[in-house]
Order: structure tokens, then sequence, then C-alpha cells
């Protein structure tokens, strides 16, 4: 927590100890890292960052690699999307000096693709509990990326039908388009993209 706390020292006085950690990891989970400028782990949401980037399939460790060392050399945000187990994942990588203006630290968060596991899709995304069963169904299916109609075929109802849950869906969830819908399907593991 010294590392992230170092960065914002005007901080200290109004934010108790471990607050900016608490609020990452909260956000991420274990898919939060502070790494070194080698792409050491120095602090991790829940468990070494290698771990959870070890188990990404080879093409996306060298995307990863590759992102990791453009984002120290660039001093800049380098963000990457991996397709991992047919679900797309958003990877982000922000440079920062430590507090002594001296090595380069790497702040890694991961976000998107299915849940954590054990981590109930109403946790994963906590506008699903006002859902009614049928919305979580519709919901489901347009993250399949299914059109009106054939939602409307498969589950025998109207097309307007199918539009009004639409618009209900995404007033409880704060979406305006059914691209931010598919996106809220996929992050709570209501669908992927392999289906």
């Amino acid at each position: 927590m010294a590392v992230i706390e170092a960065e914002v020292p005007h901080l200290r006085a109004s934010v108790p100890p471990g607050l900016l950690w608490s609020a990452l990891t909260a956000e991420f989970g274990p898919r939060v890292a502070v790494l070194d400028d080698a792409g050491r782990t120095l602090q991790a949401g829940a468990g070494p960052m290698s771990l959870w980037t070890d188990s990404l399939p080879i093409n996306a460790q060298r995307e990863f690699e590759r992102a990791r060392k453009q984002a120290v050399a660039a001093m800049s945000v380098v963000t990457i999307n991996p397709i991992v187990d047919g679900v797309p994942i958003r990877v982000t990588c922000r440079p920062f000096r430590e507090h002594t203006g001296g090595r380069v630290l790497l702040l890694v968060t991961a976000s998107g693709g299915a849940p954590e596991r054990g981590v109930p899709p109403t946790e994963a995304e906590p506008g699903l509990a006002a859902l009614t069963r049928r919305e979580t169904e519709i919901l489901a299916l347009i993250g399949e990326g299914l059109t009106t109609a054939e939602i409307a075929r498969r589950l025998d109802r109207s097309a307007k039908t199918i539009e009004w849950h639409r618009v209900s869906i995404g007033r409880k969830l704060g979406a305006r388009t059914r691209v931010d819908l598919a996106r809220i399907a996929l992050r709570a593991g209501l669908c992927s993209l392999a289906n």
C-alpha cells in the first residue's frame, strides 16, 4: 500500500491509509496490481498478478508484455483488449513514478470477461438485481447478439413487447444502446462471444 499512497502524499491527511488500494481492489478484485518496470509484482489484489497474467493464452501474454514495455518506455497509458475464452477483456497499464521521482511503476488493471469464480452476477453487475427474470433472459439474448425480432421469435412474444423490455432494462441499468446492454451481459457472465 505504501506504493500507491506514496504517489499521492497530499491526500494522506484526509484519506485513511489503505483507502485508495481498497477502492482499487473493490473495483477490480484480484485483477489489479502494481508492477515495477521489469514486470515484477510489488502489490496485487488477491494474490500475485503474475498468476493472473500467466493464465492468459500465450498470444495475450505476449500482447501484455508489449503493452507493459510500451507504457514504461513512453510513460503513457496503454490498453489492450485480448480475447480470453471467447470473451473480451480490457487490460490497462498506467505508468507513474515513485513519489521520490525514482523508478517507474505500473498500475495494471483488468476488467470485463466473465465475473470472478464464485461471484454472483448481481455482485459483478449490481444493477442486475433490479431486473425481472424475463428482463435478465432478454439481456442475455441481447448479449448473444440477437435482434429484437429474433428474440421475439425465440420467446414467442411480439417485437414491440421485447422492445419495451429492452427500454426497461436500459433504464434500470443506465444503458443507452444495445451495445451497452451487450457489454453488461458479457461482464455479468450471462453470455459469451463463443455462443
